[in-house]
């Protein structure tokens, strides 16, 4: 059984990887080309990077690599999040429509 204190490591060991990855995809983002130009319907005044999730989806996979027992659920949604993730990174780079993103 899991103590709150278990739950808590989880928590801190993905925040600090996801805030250590994070100024790296940052980087690949410009690189890549995946960032929001400003425009007059923008509050932004430059350019700024995409690819947030991708950081996230990271950190969620160590905390389940790590922490988590494998099972043929967890492998199911691991499988549907990075499909869910390679579609925003494309989207992210080259804008898709709406009814290959809904796909």
């Amino acid at each position: 059984m899991m103590t709150s204190n278990d739950v808590f490591i989880i928590i801190i060991t993905c925040f600090i990887f996801t805030a250590f990855i994070t100024p790296y995809i940052i980087r690949l983002a410009f690189h890549i080309g995946a960032v929001d130009n400003p425009n007059k319907r923008k509050v932004h005044k430059k350019q700024m990077p995409r690819l947030g999730g991708l950081s996230i989806f990271l950190g969620f996979l160590l905390g389940y690599m790590i922490f988590s027992a494998q099972s043929v659920q967890m492998i199911s949604i691991l499988i549907g999040g990075f499909i869910i993730i390679l579609t925003g990174i494309v989207d992210d780079i080259k804008p898709l429509p709406a009814s290959v993103k809904l796909i």
